[in-house]
């Protein structure tokens, strides 16, 4: 992480790093976006997707706890590490989808009405 943050201060290294990882990026964009549309079994991928992206930083964290509920040592500072864990986990999650939501209401809205505005200009 440190060698990436050191590339982006240098404008010739943050291009090269951005055309190397473009293969990358649009293979993830393909396959988000083909996703979200297949319904229950799309919300799935792109689940799996976003815990391949979020395992790394997070892996230090659960094996720790894991291993030490794993060998029944400090089970209650395991209950406490995980549930700390999962409550900062689903509280941004959570605050995101809210957000989402409310702004998916408000635009459903005005595109129902472009919508119906645009069958009667048809007609």
């Amino acid at each position: 992480m440190i060698a990436i943050g050191a590339n982006l201060l240098l404008p010739r290294l943050q291009a090269q790093l951005a055309v190397a990882g473009a293969p990358v990026a649009n293979f993830g964009s393909r396959h988000v976006g083909a996703a979200q549309q297949r319904g229950l079994g799309g919300e799935v991928a792109v689940g799996v997707l976003l815990g391949a992206v979020w395992s790394p930083c997070v892996g230090q964290t659960l094996w720790a706890a894991a291993l030490l509920a794993a060998q029944k040592r400090h089970l209650p500072l395991v209950a406490m590490t995980m549930f700390a864990f999962g409550l900062g986990a689903v509280l941004p999650l959570l605050a995101l989808g809210l957000l989402f939501r409310q702004s998916l209401t408000r635009w459903r809205v005005c595109l129902f009405s472009a919508g119906h505005g645009a069958k009667m200009a048809s007609v």
